[in-house]
C-alpha cells in the first residue's frame, strides 16, 4: 500500500508498522505535514513532528517526500524536551490511513 501526502486532510491519521516497531501520526497542519507522533523510540507519548520524506529500502536518496510505501523507510523530525531530533523508522511493513476517523485500509 502506498500513502500520497498530498492529499491529506487536518485530524486524518496514518499507522506505520516496520520491522520493529508501530507508529502513530495524526495530522495538524497537513500542508506542511506537522502533526502529533507517537510509538516506536518515542513510546506512548505523543510529540510534535513533521513528515519529512521516504528513503527507499535499497536506495540512500529520498525518492517521493510525499509518499509513504511498504519496504521503505519514514523520515520524520520530531521535537522532543532535548530539541529538535531526526527520527527515521525501520522498513515498514504494513501502512493504514484513516481520513477524519473513516477507516481506507487495514493492517
Amino acid at each position: 500500500m502506498d500513502i500520497k501526502l498530498d492529499d491529506v486532510n487536518e485530524l486524518d491519521e496514518v499507522w506505520i508498522r516496520t520491522e520493529q516497531s508501530n507508529y502513530h501520526f495524526l495530522l495538524t497542519d497537513p500542508g506542511l505535514l506537522k502533526g502529533r507522533l507517537r510509538g516506536g523510540v518515542l513510546g506512548d507519548q505523543e510529540y510534535p513532528a513533521v513528515f519529512c520524506g521516504a528513503l527507499i529500502s535499497s536506495h540512500v536518496s529520498l525518492e517521493n517526500p510525499l509518499k509513504l510505501k511498504t519496504g521503505g523507510r519514514a523520515v520524520f523530525y520530531v521535537a522532543r524536551e532535548s530539541g529538535v531530533n531526526r527520527l527515521v523508522t525501520s522498513a515498514i511493513t504494513a501502512l493504514t490511513y484513516t481520513r477524519q476517523s473513516r477507516p481506507v485500509d487495514d493492517c
